[in-house]
C-alpha cells in the first residue's frame, strides 16, 4: 500500500484483510477487533470535510473522558492530550450478543456450547471496522486495499509452520470428529473445497505445511464487498447466506443483528507514566486500563526493575498483575455497567494503585480476596473471560508519523468451527466471553456479573493495542533499556489471580525461533517465586504474542520485530 501511495491506515487495512486468509486460526471476518490510530491532524480534519463512505455506520461514544491522566505542563499537547499536529482515537468493532440471545441460554446445554458451534457466535464487527478505519484515516481508494486479499483468497495461501500446527491440532484434539462441521472439515482438507474435488466426509486429509489453502467463496465476497463496501458483507444476500449457515449450525444471529451492527469511535484511555505517555484501548476490552494500572504500581518503586536478573521484581510484577485482574472483574461494555468508569479511572490514576503497593509484601503474596483493595477484591466472583487465543496483531507506522495498531480476534483458535461454505467466512466463538451464570467457561474460570449476557453487549476482551509516547515498548524497553527484538523475545511470565480457585503462575518454556531457542525463566526465578509465597507455578508454551515497532526520533529510524511464538515478521518500504 505504501508503493501506492498510501498511508499506515491502508497499509492496516489491506494486512488485517490478508491476516485472516493467512491465518485464519486467529482472525478473519467472522471475528471483531479493537484499533488503535494516531493520524496526523490535517489529512483527518480534510477526510472529515469529505462525503465519507461510512456516513451512518459509527457512533460516537467517548466514555472514558473522565478517565485521562492529565499533566500540569499541557505547552505540547491539545485537549487530546497528543501532539498538536496528531490526533488520536479508537475504532470498537468487537462483536455484539445476538438479540435472541439472554443471560441463561446456555443453561442445560453441554458445557461447549459456548465455545463451539453456533450458539458460540456473535455477531461480527471486524469489516465494519475496518471500513471505519479507511473512510476517516485512509487515503486510497477501497477497492485498491481490498484487491489483495481478495486475489490471496482466491490464488490461495502457502500454509505456514504455525497455521500447520494449529490445523493438525483441530483435527487430532477430538473437536473435530466424524461428520461434525462439515464446512471447515472441507476447506482445511486436501480435496473437496480445495481441489474442487468430490469426497465423503471422511475421505480426506487435513492440510499441512507447504501445501496451498484456497478460499473461493472468500474471494468471491471480497469482490462484492471491494465494490459495495462493508454493507455488501451486513446487507442483502451475503447476510442472508451467513445467517443460514449460521442458523443451519444451531445458532441465534439473524439477518436483523447483521443490519444492525455498528463499529463504535471511543476516546482512548491514557496517563503519564513514569515519563511515558502511554495510550490504549478502554472497555469494553480491558487491555488499554491494565496495562497503564500494571505500569502505574510498578514505577512507583523505587527502583521497578533495577535488573532483568532481579528475582524481586519478578515478584512485584506478578504481583501488580493479580492487583489489576482483580480490578479488572468490574470492567465490562461501558454501555451496560456502572461501574465500569470507576474501574478503569482507580487502574489509570496513581493515588488508588499507590494504596495497593503499600499493602503489598515484598516477601510474601497476599490472601486472595485481597487482591484490588477492599474496593474492588471479589474472588468469589471472578471473571469468566479468558484470554482471546485466536488473535491477531499488527502495527503499522508510515513516514509522516501516522501509526495503526490493530488487534483482531475469532476468540479460540480456528472460533466456533462454524465455516459459512456459502461466503467462505469462519465465525468466531466470542458468546465464551460473556460470563455465564453458575457456569465455568472453557479455562475453568468463575463468571462476573458485570459481564453477564445481555442482547447488543459487547463481551469484555483482553486484548491491548498500546502506543507508548516519547520513548516504546512497555517494560522491557521502558524500565531496563533493552533492544525492541529482545525485549520482545525473552521469555515471559504470566499470572491473572485465579485459574479453578487455585494460584497459578505461568512461565514460559524455551521459546524456539528460526535461530534456535532463546532464554526460558530461569530455575532461579521460579525458586525465588516459590519462595515468596507463588505456591503454583505452570510451565506453559506461550502466554501470549507481541508485535512492537520502536520510533526513534533522534535517529529517525524505525525498529519493528515480529514474535518468534507465532511465526510472523516484520516488514517494511
Amino acid at each position: 500500500m505504501r508503493l501506492k501511495g498510501g498511508n499506515a491506515a491502508d497499509a492496516a487495512v489491506a494486512t488485517v484483510l490478508c491476516l485472516g486468509i493467512a491465518n485464519p486460526a486467529s482472525s478473519g471476518f467472522g471475528g471483531g477487533s479493537f484499533i488503535l490510530v494516531r493520524s496526523n491532524r490535517s489529512h483527518f480534519e480534510s477526510k472529515m470535510n469529505e462525503d465519507s463512505a461510512s456516513s451512518g455506520s459509527s457512533s460516537k461514544i467517548p466514555p472514558f473522558e473522565d478517565a485521562r491522566e492529565t499533566t500540569d505542563d499541557n505547552s505540547n499537547h491539545d485537549g487530546d492530550g497528543d501532539d498538536v499536529d496528531f490526533m488520536t482515537e479508537v475504532i470498537d468493532c468487537r462483536e455484539t450478543a445476538p438479540k435472541k440471545s439472554y443471560r441463561d441460554m446456555y443453561n442445560g446445554l453441554p458445557d461447549e456450547a459456548s465455545s463451539i458451534g453456533g450458539l458460540s457466535i456473535a455477531v461480527p464487527g471486524e469489516l465494519k471496522g475496518l471500513e471505519l478505519l479507511h473512510s476517516r484515516h485512509g487515503s486510497l481508494k477501497w477497492s485498491e486495499v481490498v484487491e489483495p486479499s481478495r486475489v490471496l483468497a482466491r490464488d490461495g495461501v502457502i500454509i505456514s509452520k504455525h497455521l500447520a500446527s494449529d490445523i493438525k491440532s483441530l483435527f487430532t484434539n477430538g473437536f473435530i470428529r466424524h461428520g461434525d462441521f462439515p464446512g471447515i472439515r472441507h476447506y482445511l482438507s486436501n480435496r473437496s473445497y480445495n481441489n474442487n474435488s468430490s469426497s465423503s466426509s471422511s475421505d480426506f486429509e487435513y492440510l499441512s505445511q507447504g501445501e496451498i489453502l484456497r478460499n473461493p467463496a472468500l474471494a468471491e465476497t471480497l469482490k462484492q464487498v471491494q465494490e459495495e463496501g462493508a454493507d455488501a458483507f451486513y446487507t442483502g444476500e451475503i447476510a442472508r447466506k451467513l445467517v443460514t449457515d449460521i442458523q443451519q449450525s444451531g445458532g441465534i444471529v439473524t439477518v436483523e443483528d447483521m443490519e444492525d451492527y455498528r463499529a463504535t469511535i471511543r476516546s482512548p484511555v491514557r496517563a503519564d507514566v513514569a515519563g511515558f505517555t502511554v495510550v490504549g484501548v478502554g472497555p469494553p476490552s480491558s487491555g488499554g486500563a491494565a496495562v497503564i494500572g500494571a505500569l502505574r504500581f510498578l514505577s512507583g518503586y523505587q527502583t521497578p526493575f533495577a535488573a532483568n536478573a532481579d528475582t524481586l521484581s519478578k515478584h512485584r510484577m506478578v504481583e501488580a498483575m493479580r492487583h489489576v485482574f482483580s480490578i479488572r472483574m468490574s470492567l465490562s461494555d461501558p454501555a451496560y455497567s456502572n461501574s465500569t468508569i470507576d474501574a478503569v479511572n482507580d487502574l489509570i490514576r496513581g493515588d488508588y494503585m499507590d494504596t495497593l503497593r503499600a499493602i503489598t509484601k515484598d516477601n510474601d503474596t497476599l490472601p486472595l480476596s485481597t487482591y484490588g483493595g477492599s474496593k474492588w477484591a471479589q474472588m468469589h466472583d471472578v471473571d469468566s473471560n479468558q484470554d482471546d487465543n485466536g488473535t491477531s496483531h499488527l502495527s503499522v507506522v508510515d513516514k509522516d508519523g501516522n501509526s495503526v495498531a490493530i488487534t483482531t480476534s475469532i476468540n479460540n483458535i480456528f472460533g466456533s468451527l462454524v465455516f459459512s461454505e456459502s461466503t467462505g467466512v469462519l465465525l468466531g466463538d466470542t458468546m465464551d466471553d460473556f460470563g455465564v451464570p453458575g457456569k465455568s467457561n472453557f479455562y475453568g474460570l468463575k463468571p462476573s456479573k458485570s459481564n453477564f449476557i445481555t442482547p447488543g453487549k459487547r463481551p469484555l476482551s483482553s486484548m491491548s493495542p498500546t502506543m507508548i509516547y516519547r520513548k516504546e515498548v512497555i517494560l522491557n524497553i521502558c524500565f531496563l533499556g533493552m533492544p525492541v527484538f529482545d525485549a520482545v523475545s525473552r521469555p515471559r511470565i504470566h499470572d491473572q489471580l485465579a485459574i479453578h480457585d487455585a494460584f497459578i503462575t505461568a512461565t514460559e518454556k524455551s521459546i524456539v525461533g528460526e535461530n534456535g531457542p532463546t532464554l526460558e525463566v530461569s530455575r532461579r526465578t521460579k525458586d525465588a517465586l516459590l519462595n515468596r509465597g507463588h505456591s503454583q507455578l505452570l510451565d506453559i508454551d506461550y502466554t501470549g504474542c507481541v508485535q512492537a515497532i520502536f520510533v526513534d526520533h533522534e535517529t529517525h529510524t524505525l525498529s519493528a520485530v515480529s514474535d518468534i511464538r507465532k511465526g510472523g515478521f516484520p516488514a517494511g518500504w
